[in-house]
């Protein structure tokens, strides 16, 4: 798969946030179809037609489904989107008692209390469940008056989804087992149930619960747990057939078309090419998943392609504000000084180069995914939000071939070190660095490596892998917060909860976690009359939380993507990291608050306190 997406697949540790963004959202047009429902509007069977929402920035306008005979409309909307792996458990000191477990075929969902009383809900106004950022309490509505068949995939009863496992690689595979960052089939299979089993349970659903849907034929998800190592799990996703290293847009939209065609209500995706998610919104099918796609990617198709990472355009604008107040126009510090290195760029003598930046993004068979929010920030550091002091900052592109990974890497590190750059943005993956950094320390080029908060890199057991010393440099924003032992995490114990005594094996299973507590908060969020309005209803409704050392702010008001805070970090390879206890830790920086928002960055530079650590 390419590098881009291995970073979403396999991180044990992925937050569920959103971000402001302000792009109009406007609804596809055309004829309803069998795979394109709504056609102008999100009201069908059940839910009467809202008012209309117009969209910021400009034009357009949603038609969302309102509550018909369900109650309070208002007590389903508000509150923050359920939330991935996480620090401390800062809420109601556990998860408490009073709901009942599905089976493990996907159950029934828990009662909770008496139709119009509060469903589950704990002291601090939030639904009982396994995440800091668990939505509020909403009422228990009768099965009988939920509305029914609200949307395609809905019925009174289930709510019909399907989850994409995508095509696995083994070169990767072997790249990422030596930090125990692979799973197997068998693994994925597991968390699809349980993890379906606990968002049954503790999610109000107002009668319905949540039914995964099998693949046909060679997308069966049973099967490719025979095919690929065997096991005992048989509960039903869809396995990905498409090539994501080398990408295969063309695959990816036909198997888009194939989903459509199952009529899901709403599709989890965490890693595939962006044809897959653009492709499934132009069908008018809710899908989560991605990562990296600028604002644009989702507002052409709102309120259709979500996502749990910021969007692009986010990490972009947070990327060249880090430059411009830190460290545009002032002197390299933390670089090689060897013979040739960055920090004699000068010549014999001469203090430290200027600092001048090149961004290194992955090529996805002419997408402009990575493109779009690359170009975006080298329009802002040469000259839209600062001119370049040291020199103009550019991209170069590699293609998304582990294959030639070797080769790419050879020829891009000699760009670099031929046109004197300093400084150096992976925006993009976590597998590249591992040949780009054993190429740059066999060439003898130690840059400072400004780290984009893109793709994961900026993840500690990521980190491990790369070569230390050249990683011995590597600071600047981070979208992930400071790190918790595993057992700790989100993703434990939501799988403890639903009935394991131990933690789930598979050391990545926060990412799959992260999307299904997407899953069971849009619908919670939605309220009974559940349809695309009003999942975009709720989950826009949704104040604010989160924001300090071990939790993200998550905000989903008018946006559809991505973390809306960061922090500032550099790498110290000899300080143990608390998810593994294995040598290689991101320190997070204090300065003045452990995360900021978009135009609050501090102008004081205070990573390696004590100089560059290790190597």
């Amino acid at each position: 798969m390419t590098p881009a997406a291995l970073g979403r697949r396999y991180a044990p540790l992925i937050i569920l946030a959103a971000v402001q963004i302000l792009l109009v959202a406007i609804a596809p047009s055309g004829p309803a179809t069998s795979a394109n429902p709504y056609a102008n509007g999100f009201a069908s069977a059940g839910a009467g037609t809202g008012g209309a929402g117009a969209g910021a920035g400009g034009a357009g306008s949603l038609a969302s489904g309102s509550a018909a005979g369900a109650g309070d409309n208002s007590s389903f909307s508000g509150g923050s989107l359920a939330g991935g792996a996480g620090g401390a458990d800062n809420g109601t000191g556990g998860l408490g008692t009073g709901t009942s477990g599905g089976s493990a075929g996907g159950g029934t969902a828990a009662a909770g209390g008496a139709p119009g009383q509060l469903f589950n809900c704990g002291p601090d106004g939030k639904t009982i469940g396994p995440t800091f950022y668990m939505p509020p309490c909403t009422r228990v509505v009768p099965q009988s008056a939920n509305g029914g068949s609200t949307m395609p995939g809905v019925t009174r009863t289930d709510i019909d989804f399907v989850y994409v496992e995508p095509q696995a690689n083994a070169q990767v595979n072997a790249i990422l087992q030596t930090e125990g960052l692979a799973h197997s089939a068998e693994q994925a299979c597991e968390g699809v149930r349980e993890f379906t089993k606990e968002v049954n349970k503790r999610w109000n659903l107002y009668g319905r619960h949540f039914v995964s849907l099998n693949g046909p034929g060679n997308h069966s998800g049973p099967a490719s747990v025979q095919q690929n190592g065997g096991g005992g799990c048989t509960y039903p996703f869809f396995q990905s057939q498409c090539s994501l290293t080398p990408p295969d847009p063309p695959c990816e939209r036909a198997q888009a078309d194939l989903i459509a065609s199952m009529h899901p209500a709403i599709v989890l995706a965490p890693t595939e090419d962006p044809s897959f998610y653009n492709e499934l919104a132009k069908n008018q099918v809710i899908v989560w998943g991605g990562e990296t796609e600028p604002d644009a990617y989702h507002a052409q198709f709102a309120p259709f392609y979500w996502d749990v990472f910021e969007s692009g355009t986010l990490t972009a604008q947070m990327d060249a504000e880090y430059w411009c107040k830190k460290l545009n126009g002032k002197r390299v510090q933390y670089a090689g000084n060897g013979p040739g290195d960055v920090m004699g760029f000068g010549g014999i003598g001469q203090p430290p180069p200027l600092r001048k930046v090149a961004v290194t993004y992955p090529a996805t068979n002419g997408d402009p995914t990575y493109k779009t929010s690359v170009d975006l920030f080298l329009s802002l550091v040469n000259g839209k939000m600062c001119k370049p002091v040291g020199g103009q900052a550019i991209g170069i592109a590699y293609q998304s071939d582990i294959n030639t990974a070797e080769q790419q890497s050879t020829t891009t590190v000699a760009e670099l070190k031929q046109g004197h750059f300093t400084d150096v943005m992976q925006f993009g993956d976590p597998i590249a660095p591992v040949f780009f950094s054993n190429t740059a320390d066999s060439q003898g080029y130690h840059p400072e490596v400004l780290l984009s908060g893109m793709g994961l890199i900026d993840y500690d057991v990521l980190g491990q892998l790369y070569n230390p010393r050249v990683w011995r440099y590597a600071f600047g924003p981070s979208s992930l917060f400071d790190n918790v032992p595993f057992p700790q995490s989100e993703a434990s114990k939501a799988w403890m909860d639903a009935g394991n005594p131990a933690p789930p094996s598979d050391q990545t299973a926060n990412l799959a976690w992260a999307y299904f507590s997407a899953l069971g908060s849009s619908f919670q969020l939605a309220g009974p009359q559940a349809n695309p309005g009003t999942v975009r209803d709720g989950l826009w409704n949704a104040p604010p939380a989160g924001g300090d050392q071990h939790h993200t702010l998550l905000y989903f008001k008018g946006g559809y993507t991505g973390i809306q805070d960061m922090r500032e970090v550099w790498w110290c390879a000899t300080q143990n990291s608390p998810i593994n206890n294995h040598p290689g830790v991101y320190v997070s920086v204090n300065d003045p608050t452990w995360r900021h928002r978009l135009g609050q960055w501090p102008t004081d530079l205070k990573v390696f306190p004590s100089g560059p650590c290790g190597a």
